[in-house]
């Protein structure tokens, strides 16, 4: 694994030639931060890409033994979020979701890489794969879940309120509406994966 060349791709960006003179506000403060172009945003989006692809390819390098494939994945995602936040808090790019900036991408990529590397070593290196099944269900349909999530959430949730009435996310109170309402949706799409799973049928590119 090559983790300069995912920090180059990653934090490219940072360094263009031209800027736009367009702003955003922060959300944590009054002041404003330069907005990127989509082709800056695009390069943010394929470093994170390049690292998955990259933390996939080490994980099944055949050479390497577990343990240093656990340890390189802990220090590279240590390394990233401590960059991100970094470049975050610095003043030089924000945190910011909404526009996907660049250290945004580093802090999220870095936790990513952190979680592959708590579940491989729960899965792959201690064996405890029973609790998984669920997770080998989404993974076998990511494409679909992705699609559904996209475009059927409102329909899905109507369902629901057709059949089991239209207070049925409000059971607990309004402050608790959005805390029912996505884990019913994510569980009717992974009952639908489920179904798929069973069936053999696969969305696949």
């Amino acid at each position: 694994m090559k983790p300069t060349l995912l920090l180059l791709a990653l934090t490219s960006s940072l360094f263009a030639a031209e800027r736009p003179e367009v702003t955003v506000p922060r959300q944590t403060s009054g002041d404003t931060a330069v907005q990127p172009t989509w082709e800056e945003t695009l390069t943010i989006t394929v470093g994170t890409m390049i690292g998955g692809i990259m933390c996939a390819d080490w994980v099944r390098e055949r050479d390497a033994d577990n343990s240093r494939k656990l340890r390189a994945l802990l220090i590279g995602g240590a390394v990233l979020v401590l960059g991100g936040e970094l470049i975050g808090h610095s003043g030089l790019c924000p945190l910011v979701k909404r526009i996907w900036t660049t250290s945004f991408s580093l802090v999220s990529t870095g936790m990513c890489v952190l979680m592959l590397a708590a579940f491989y070593y729960i899965v792959d290196m201690r064996g405890w794969r029973r609790w998984t099944f669920p997770f080998i269900v989404a993974g076998a349909n990511s494409i679909a879940l992705y699609l559904m999530s996209q475009l059927l959430k409102p329909w899905v949730a109507s369902l629901w309120q057709r059949y089991l009435g239209k207070d049925v996310f409000l059971i607990a109170g309004p402050e608790w509406e959005s805390v029912l309402r996505y884990p019913a949706i994510g569980l009717t799409f992974w009952l639908v994966a489920w179904w798929m799973y069973r069936n053999n049928f696969f969305v696949r590119i």
